[in-house]
């Protein structure tokens, strides 16, 4: 079987898993981090879903290429709804915005079982999945940044990993936006995140400020951001 070689986005998720876990891969991208799993022998069987039929035809013939038409299935469906079956442990959910990553894990109970571990990977609005997620009885156990330099673009993605216990968790708004986890490890990918965090509010200040309106509250949290990366210098 030809080794499935992941971009960083997919292989920090991956970091993620826990071996001998089965897994569900929401929103599969090719099939590829499923097949990696278990292809590697981390994971010993898994499902890759979403909810067109495009993605899963070629996830299909992507596992069947790889042999591996035993151990990973591939089904159409809305979110984690009727992924119960497959008892999954490791969840990811990847490559999708925050709002949407928060709605598929709130609306399903799967989410909320003993021994579930969430793995996200919003494209947009990390601040409000992290802000469901901690609101909404989930504890975030941990996270990275990744960064695809191939691309050159500078973007990074963050990865938060996160379990149900029913407790409420209480975060700021610069833990919102950076994670808490990212900020306590420090480096140059958060820099790198909290300068494109505090300059999205300091333009959104800009325009307010233009308009004669205040923008005293978006100034203060771009100051908070790049204060909290320059302490861990």
């Amino acid at each position: 079987m030809k080794k499935i070689q992941l971009d960083s986005r997919l292989a920090a998720a991956a970091s993620f898993a826990r071996r001998g876990k089965a897994f569900a891969d929401v929103g599969t991208d090719h099939a590829s981090l499923p097949i990696y799993l278990v292809g590697e022998g981390i994971a010993p069987r898994g499902v890759a879903s979403d909810i067109n039929e495009g993605p899963i035809t070629r996830a299909r013939i992507n596992i069947s290429g790889a042999g591996l038409g035993e151990k990973i299935a591939a089904v159409r469906t809305d979110g984690l709804s009727g992924l119960e079956e497959y008892a999954p442990e490791d969840v990811y959910v990847l490559g999708m915005g925050g709002e949407l990553i928060w709605r598929i894990v709130s609306a399903s109970e799967l989410a909320k079982r003993e021994g579930v571990r969430l793995i996200m990977q919003p494209m947009t609005r990390a601040a409000e999945l992290r802000r469901g997620l901690t609101e909404g009885g989930f504890s975030i156990i941990d996270e990275s940044l990744a960064e695809d330099e191939r691309l050159g673009d500078g973007r990074i993605y963050q990865i938060i990993a996160a379990e149900y216990t029913g407790v409420r968790e209480e975060y700021g708004e610069v833990e919102l936006i950076l994670g808490r986890h990212n900020i306590a490890r420090g480096g140059e990918k958060l820099k790198k995140l909290a300068d494109f965090a505090a300059e999205v509010l300091l333009t959104r200040a800009r325009g307010l400020e233009s308009a004669s309106r205040d923008a005293t509250p978006e100034r203060k949290l771009a100051a908070d951001i790049l204060a909290a990366v320059k302490e861990k210098k």
